[in-house]
């Protein structure tokens, strides 16, 4: 079953909290501690279009405490989580209702894949914009 974000994944559209800010924190822990040890215990998820924990344009609707119970429970970690855009689901307009009870495909209108930062989506250049399918999850480039 899919549920909204937390205040464990970062919005990049989070007008509460400076989105950056997520980043800062996440990358001092990796100063602090190393960037391999970090990633035993520590991911970092942006959400592009979310707002603070849920809401906003962007595909906001992810399973992210099932990412984190098949890494604790089953070792694997995460790199890439799906979020999706649902009918109805959009604070961005005040009109429409949040959804009720678990994630109905049905009412899919997008995905996107999350990407582990530092890591960022990117469009394979075919296929449906609106599926997550058509994109990568991709290093940055180098400055």
């Amino acid at each position: 079953m899919a549920r909204r974000g937390s205040e464990s994944d970062g919005g990049w559209a989070d007008v509460g909290l400076n989105p950056l800010r997520t980043i800062q924190y996440y990358e001092a822990v990796q100063q602090r501690v190393g960037r391999e040890k970090t990633d035993q215990f520590l991911k970092l998820f942006m959400v592009p279009g979310m707002y603070h924990c849920s809401g906003g344009p962007g595909p906001d609707v992810f399973d992210d405490l099932g990412a984190l119970e098949d890494w604790v429970e089953s070792g694997r970690s995460p790199h890439r989580i799906i979020a999706y855009k649902t009918q109805g689901d959009n604070d961005f307009y005040p009109d429409r209702k949040p959804r009720p009870g678990p994630l109905s495909l049905s009412r899919v209108v997008r995905s996107r894949p999350l990407c582990a930062y530092p890591q960022a989506i990117r469009y394979l250049g075919r296929g449906d914009i609106d599926r997550a399918a058509n994109f990568a999850c991709v290093a940055p480039p180098e400055p």
